[in-house]
């Protein structure tokens, strides 16, 4: 059982978390992504260790940027369920006001 879906935008160095609370509606209680507009958003501190793993696996991928979902379970526990590099972000940006928009700009103008 879960307690919430968990999306992490990884940009750079920069990590955002967003808690999804999908669990109130039927229809998102196994996969959020089949009606978002049920969900709720909202900005989630995630666990030092958390946001290390999760800046990791997009540098181990050679990436600057990674989608990447995770369960919360009902226990407390992070499960990875995949990095999606070119994983869509704005809604969250809109719901829950973390500059990911910015991050992108200004990652990438430091590579130039």
């Amino acid at each position: 059982p879960k307690d919430c879906d968990v999306r992490v935008t990884v940009v750079g160095d920069a990590v955002f978390a967003c808690r999804i609370d999908s669990q109130h509606a039927a229809r998102t209680e196994v996969d959020w992504r089949v009606d978002p507009d049920l969900c709720r958003y909202s900005v989630l501190d995630l666990p030092e260790w958390a946001r290390d793993a999760c800046r990791e696996i997009v540098r181990q991928a050679g990436l600057h940027y990674g989608a990447i979902d995770l369960v919360l379970s009902a226990g407390g526990e992070f499960v990875f369920l995949e990095n999606n590099p070119g994983g869509q972000y704005l809604w969250l940006e809109i719901d829950t006001g973390l500059p990911i928009t910015e991050a992108l700009i200004g990652h990438f103008q430091s590579l130039m």
